[in-house]
């Protein structure tokens, strides 16, 4: 009969070049998705790690592993919320340049979803990539605490505008 030994938590520890992948993979992964610079979420994943240790607790059955990963996708999470929400208002003031025409009689929520629409990303442009368009203005709304009737609405109101 196989018996399993029980690994000591020294015994559990990833190795250096583990947690090099590990950290590295997320700062990708979380790059890909939100598009914040990979060495600023690369440096971010690295002080994770650097705090993982006091958070983890071996008595709870959880390999290290498992805690630094649920902790990269938490802790990566949170800061790309807040890095969002920190310069989502600066570039809409920035990039903002109104059309002229019946824009100017746009409600605060219509002038702010048309500040969004009008800082979107290049790739955004792209009359093929529409929807990517939409759901990427609906999630900086949404940052901003904005509800789907909110977000509604604004379009709604932008689009009479422009006709």
């Amino acid at each position: 009969m196989l018996t399993m030994e029980k690994k000591s938590p020294a015994q559990d520890m990833p190795t250096h070049k583990e947690v090099g992948r590990m950290l590295y993979n997320a700062a990708h992964r979380f790059h890909e998705k939100t598009g914040i610079e990979f060495d600023l979420l690369l440096s971010q994943a690295n002080l994770i790690w650097l705090r993982a240790p006091e958070s983890y607790d071996p008595s709870k059955g959880t390999k290290f592993t498992t805690w630094l990963t649920y902790l990269l996708n938490w802790e990566l999470t949170n800061y790309t919320v807040a890095e969002r929400k920190k310069h989502t208002q600066l570039e809409y003031e920035e990039n903002f340049q109104k059309p002229q025409s019946k824009m100017e009689e746009l409600s605060e929520d219509g002038d702010l979803a048309l500040r969004i629409a009008l800082s979107a990303p290049n790739w955004a442009n792209d009359g093929r990539r529409r929807s990517k368009a939409l759901t990427w203005m609906k999630e900086r709304l949404q940052d901003l605490g904005w509800g789907a009737d909110r977000i509604s609405e604004s379009f709604t109101e932008i689009r009479e505008a422009l006709q």
